[in-house]
């Protein structure tokens, strides 16, 4: 069975701020994770973690107007 820990961070809403987002690595829950995204992030933008990859984090970010997201 391969279960990841990070794998419990799947669905995740998060928005970027100065706390938890560092150049190249995102901090949840005290731990840095290196992260992978299609689109650029900046300060401010809601992301949501769609997926793990190793240690490596795959975010979206959320669009304006989206309520819910489905996938």
């Amino acid at each position: 069975m391969d279960y990841n820990f990070d794998d419990r961070l799947l669905w995740e809403s998060v928005i970027l701020d100065k706390e938890n987002f560092h150049d190249d690595r995102l901090r949840l829950n005290g731990i840095y994770y290196r992260y992978e995204s299609r689109m650029p992030l900046k300060l401010g933008d809601t992301v949501i973690i769609t997926g793990t990859k190793g240690n490596i984090l795959i975010l979206e970010k959320k669009m304006v107007g989206d309520s819910d997201v489905t996938f």
